[in-house]
């Protein structure tokens, strides 16, 4: 009988979860998110090299591409370049006569930049 009475009053004084004492703000976040995490991403080549890969434009300019952690799941990566202090998006554009699909990053007037990798002597293979 005594074990069924503490058994009782153990659920009345153990809760698990917490109470929200401050109900006024329904769009809070419940954790706080992390920075961004900015990741170089290269490419491994058969003969055990590392190459970097970065963005090109028309005239030459080379610009910084990386992966983005946003969260604290590192399988999930974010490509993006940086072109100015600016992150653009990097997509894959799928054409029907292509066998492989160019990877381009988009500026926000419609203009692409060719993701290259490019080499120590500055030979440019395609991503």
């Amino acid at each position: 009988m005594t074990f069924f009475v503490l058994f009782i009053l153990g659920f009345s004084y153990v809760n698990a979860q917490v109470r929200d004492t401050n109900q006024t703000d329904p769009n809070k976040l419940e954790i706080i998110l992390p920075s961004d995490i900015l990741r170089d991403v290269k490419i491994y080549l058969p003969d055990a090299k590392l190459i970097k890969i970065e963005a090109l434009d028309k005239d030459g300019h080379v610009y910084n591409a990386k992966a983005i952690q946003s969260f604290d799941d590192t399988s999930i990566l974010d490509g993006k370049a940086i072109v100015n202090g600016e992150y653009l998006p990097i997509k894959l554009i799928v054409k029907d006569d292509n066998f492989y699909y160019p990877l381009k990053a988009i500026t926000k007037d419609v203009i692409f930049l060719d993701i290259k990798a490019i080499e120590e002597g500055g030979e440019l293979l395609p991503v």
